[in-house]
């Protein structure tokens, strides 16, 4: 997964894989709609520090994905030690940071979206979980996520 993903320019996730294929945390990629096993949030059940990254990049998935996108919103939100939301062009150094708060919160939740869904992100970590650490990856002022394909990308 790790040679197609930078085969095809997408080197940003490569620091939370090569983690996962270290052992050093597990990580659950979800799709809108989808859904985490309960049993791996259950923080006696899981040996390694987990990262939940809700996949919902238009690039990925054709539109952006809000807080409705996932079913378990909610218990995500509440069962994060750290919240990334993430709402701007992915960036090694961005996943490096994740990887870094995966370790040291042992859960985290990571929120990959567009301009378009990070306010009604923001305000669902607002409402659900004021006091979680977290951090907010946004693009400059009067720009928008997605604007064009990061360097190098090729969508195959």
């Amino acid at each position: 997964m790790l040679v197609r993903l930078e085969a095809g320019g997408d080197t940003w996730h490569s620091p939370l894989i090569r983690a996962a294929i270290a052992g050093e945390l597990a990580y659950i990629l979800v799709p809108p709609g989808g859904a985490v096993p309960l049993s791996y949030l259950d923080p006696t059940r899981q040996r390694l520090p987990l990262a939940v990254v809700l996949g919902g990049d238009p690039g990925i998935i054709g539109a952006g994905a809000g807080p409705d996108a996932y079913p378990q919103t909610k218990r995500l939100l509440q069962w994060a030690r750290g919240i990334f939301l993430h709402g701007a062009g992915g960036e090694a150094w961005h996943y490096k940071a994740a990887v870094n708060a995966t370790l040291d919160t042992r859960r985290l939740l990571l929120v990959e979206t567009d301009s378009a869904q990070l306010p009604d992100w923001i305000a669902a970590k607002e409402r659900i979980a004021p006091k979680t650490r977290g951090l907010i990856w946004r693009v400059e002022p009067g720009d928008v996520h997605p604007s064009c394909l990061p360097a190098g990308a090729v969508w195959q």
